[in-house]
């Protein structure tokens, strides 16, 4: 069963990726929000944070953060981040009155380690912490981390309560088969409360850590989601996970956790979805849950990450693919990051767009 498509537009980052230091001013998101309006879109998503390890020149938070705590990893260099001249309220507020459905988004348990630890000089990074990648991700179990995640939502929640924001997005969740100290500590005080002694049970430890693992991973969703939930009663929550949205995998779910954390849409990382077969697995298991698809539209390589750079006939195919398979469970698509995509490939989206129009898809 096919539905019509209730939310199609961008995702902006406020400095991911953008030309300048400063990251994007008003009048660049003001012009960006009529011409969205202009070609029939009526969504668009504010990444708040960007990261020196995929972007060299932008690393740190993007709004005025009131929690002292916080301040450490502010980026000092973007203009919403001052006081003084943070425009986004009004961006957002603009955004409302123009009839867009307003997201704000962040990457969780995803910072800079030497940057944060100054406000949280108990945070653990997940791996082998000699390599940059693994200097960002951070585990869930710690005290510290955790307490970082959670102050960080209720902070940008709280700068923006005023304003039209209809939903949050975030990305991971901290966990991806750690084994750290603060992760097997759990793991064993869960094996002693079951009866269980791990020297006893060696050969079987592996095995029972896995699935303690995977059912870790969905508390901490839950666990995560009554912490945005108390920062924002009335918000939506949107996760962005990867294909297939299968219960294996750092931050995979099923639409079953998904329903049972009280996430409301979810939003597939479809990156690296390259033929029609692909979208059609994706949406078939969403098994009936809101999907909005995180398409994206950058024609240039991104440091650091192994993404297929986009070309206008591609997002074209995505565009028929989505017509051909599109399901009840399909709500929309998110296209990003309008910053660091082409001409060419923006009005590929803008094409695609008008086509959904015109057939009545959206």
């Amino acid at each position: 069963m096919t539905s019509k498509l209730q939310y199609v537009g961008w995702q902006v980052g406020i400095t991911y990726q953008t030309k300048k230091k400063a990251g994007l001013d008003q009048q660049y998101l003001h012009d960006l929000l009529l011409e969205m309006s202009d070609r029939g879109m009526n969504f668009v998503s504010f990444m708040m944070i960007s990261h020196g390890l995929n972007d060299p020149i932008h690393d740190g938070y993007t709004w005025p953060t009131a929690n002292p705590k916080l301040k450490c990893y502010t980026d000092r260099h973007c203009l919403n981040a001052d006081t003084e001249t943070e425009f986004l309220s009004d961006i957002i507020e603009e955004a409302g009155n123009l009839g867009f459905h307003v997201n704000l988004f962040m990457n969780g348990f995803w910072w800079n380690h030497d940057r944060v630890k100054v406000g949280y000089p108990g945070i653990r990074t997940m791996g082998n912490a000699n390599t940059n990648d693994a200097m960002y991700h951070h585990c869930a179990d710690n005290d510290d981390t955790w307490r970082l995640a959670c102050d960080e939502v209720s902070d940008l929640l709280t700068y923006y309560s005023r304003g039209p924001v209809s939903s949050y997005g975030f990305e991971m969740i901290g966990r991806e088969g750690c084994k750290c100290p603060d992760t097997m500590k759990l793991f064993n005080d869960a094996l002693a409360s079951a009866g269980l002694d791990r020297n006893r049970e060696a050969r079987a430890a592996e095995d029972f850590f896995r699935l303690w693992n995977r059912l870790r991973d969905k508390q901490v969703l839950e666990e995560f989601v009554l912490a945005i939930r108390r920062a924002a009663p009335s918000i939506e929550i949107w996760h962005h996970g990867y294909m297939e949205l299968g219960d294996l995998g750092g931050y995979r779910f099923s639409a079953n956790s998904y329903r049972k954390a009280g996430v409301d849409v979810a939003m597939p990382c479809v990156h690296t979805l390259m033929s029609e077969d692909m979208l059609e697995r994706v949406l078939s298991s969403a098994e009936g849950f809101p999907v909005v698809l995180h398409v994206d539209a950058r024609g240039g390589a991104t440091l650091n990450y192994g993404v297929p750079a986009k070309s206008p006939e591609y997002i074209r195919n995505i565009g028929k693919w989505i017509l051909k398979h599109n399901k009840e469970c399909l709500k929309g698509a998110v296209f990003f990051n309008e910053p660091f995509t082409s001409q060419a490939n923006k009005d590929a989206v803008y094409e695609v767009v008008r086509t959904w129009r015109d057939t009545g898809v959206f």
